[in-house]
């Protein structure tokens, strides 16, 4: 897709979010291939070149690969949660959200993290320890991941019908207290209309679509998407195979998806998720997952190995939106503004 001038100006001067990326590549970088400084030297001139302001980060979670494989959950987050906060504070250029001011609203040469758990087990069923995490830096929670845990179950668990256990109504409660963003990403649709009844604060998906448009089991269905919009909260688009369409996702994939969710939504409820890969992150992925997400490099190879980077991503979103006629303003907000909103309301 050609990306027209206003499309990139839109893209250089409004802040952008990208509401879920892994730490698989910081682990393959840093702890197994002994880097120093991967975020800076090779995250934050990728991101920086594509846009990239703030970016929701998962330091640690359910996942073995979130864990670099240690079975200590706790033990498991905490070394990885080092090296991530440890980088950061030698490097001015990359900052921890903490406060509502540490929040970007507008680009400012620097890159944002947001921390997050993606998955409660090394919560270790202590609330102590999530009140650690948070003083660690840890502003964003996602109860579960695909499976049960002691919170809630995950969205591979749906046969169940499983809610909250009593631990996981405690962490919901918790996390409203300290200003921790509850993430619905990945729970059973039984869990997420738990933690709404529960929630007193915008509660989140940072990575999911409409499963109206495509029927994943950890897409929203449009019942779901109304209460979010409801809510005030945010849903943020996710492209990776299977989530957008069928296989491999593509950019008109994409546009479809973000046409139906503004729709259902409302450009004020709408954002970005999980948007960008490349050769390197996907590189990583295998190597950390023994090979689990060979089908990125399906999406690669369709887009010449290498071109669905976050560059190229964002702008053809712009483009895409500009052409269904949304405001400059609405785009904006979609690309950050939604974001910030949340963030702040929860912090």
């Amino acid at each position: 897709m050609d990306i027209s001038t206003h499309a990139r100006e839109l893209q250089k001067n409004s802040v952008i979010y990208r509401g879920h990326a892994d730490v698989y590549e910081i682990v393959q970088r840093a702890i197994i291939s002994g880097e120093k400084n991967p975020i800076y030297d090779a995250w934050y001139p990728r991101l920086k070149k594509g846009g990239v302001d703030a970016v929701v980060l998962a330091v640690s979670g359910d996942s073995p690969p979130h864990r670099n494989g240690d079975m200590r959950y706790l033990h498991g987050a905490m070394r990885i949660l080092d090296q991530v906060v440890g980088e950061i504070e030698e490097n001015p250029q990359i900052e921890i959200i903490r406060t509502p001011g540490d929040v970007p609203t507008k680009p400012d040469g620097k890159l944002h993290f947001l921390l997050t758990l993606e998955g409660g087990l090394p919560l270790e069923c202590q609330l102590s320890h999530l009140r650690n995490f948070y003083r660690l830096g840890i502003r964003l929670l996602q109860p579960t991941h695909n499976v049960r845990n002691d919170l809630a179950d995950g969205g591979a668990e749906e046969h169940t019908g499983g809610k909250l256990s009593r631990f996981g109504m405690q962490v919901i409660e918790e996390c409203n207290r300290l200003g921790i963003i509850v993430d619905l990403a990945h729970i059973s649709e039984a869990g997420f209309w738990h933690v709404l009844e529960l929630a007193k604060k915008p509660v989140i998906v940072s990575h999911g679509n409409a499963k109206k448009i495509c029927g994943h089991k950890r897409n929203l269905t449009d019942e779901q998407l109304k209460a979010i919009a409801e809510q005030k909260g945010l849903v943020g688009m996710l492209f990776l195979p299977n989530y957008i369409n069928e296989g491999p996702p593509t950019v008109e994939g994409l546009l479809r998806m973000a046409e139906y969710m503004l729709e259902k939504l409302g450009p004020e409820c709408l954002a970005i998720g999980h948007l960008g890969l490349d050769k390197d992150i996907v590189d990583c992925f295998q190597r950390v997952t023994c090979g689990a997400y060979a089908g990125y490099r399906k999406v690669l190879n369709q887009y010449n190995d290498g071109g669905v980077v976050d560059e190229y991503m964002y702008g053809a979103l712009i483009e895409g939106l500009v052409k269904m006629g949304v405001s400059d303003d609405d785009i904006a907000a979609i690309l950050g503004g939604n974001w910030a909103r949340v963030i702040k309301a929860n912090l």
